[in-house]
């Protein structure tokens, strides 16, 4: 009965849920992240490249048909399906090693996601990398690469 009482307390306190953790995360590190992603991006040596990579270590992409002045997706349907966009829904994305924080930015998508953009450019996840050292959505279509520091 206490259990319910204290969970019934909970529910009707009508606050915001805490915002998640910032927890900067060295890049190769995979290992005790939070449940729920974190938006953080940093760069990280992957197949012998320095690569751009989500906080969990997978690389992310850009896309040649998206804008970055003013940023634009130009990803949508079924192309969010193999590509999902990498997203900061709880505000802007962290910066970790080897990125300058400044070129980290948000552009509000059409679905209400906010996706991480890097110089302006949206990146994206590829359905294809399984693991963190895997780059296989690397010139897709001749169209997706992925993403550098510089």
């Amino acid at each position: 009965m206490a259990l319910v009482c204290a969970f019934a307390v909970g529910c009707a306190s009508e606050q915001p849920p805490p915002a998640p953790e910032e927890v900067l995360v060295p890049p190769g590190t995979y290992s005790e992240l939070p449940s729920r992603p974190i938006p953080a991006v940093g760069v990280s040596k992957v197949a012998g490249r320095d690569i751009v990579v989500s906080a969990e270590g997978f690389p992310l992409y850009t896309y040649d048909k998206d804008t970055a002045n003013p940023a634009g997706s130009a990803c949508e349907g079924e192309c969010v399906t193999r590509w999902p966009p990498a997203v900061a829904d709880d505000g802007m994305p962290i910066a970790m090693s080897g990125i300058d924080p400044s070129s980290l930015g948000v552009l509000v998508r059409a679905d209400g996601k906010k996706q991480i953009t890097l110089a302006g450019r949206p990146l994206y996840r590829f359905v294809g990398d399984s693991n963190p050292s895997e780059i296989n959505g690397d010139g897709v279509d001749g169209q997706w690469h992925v993403a550098t520091a510089k």
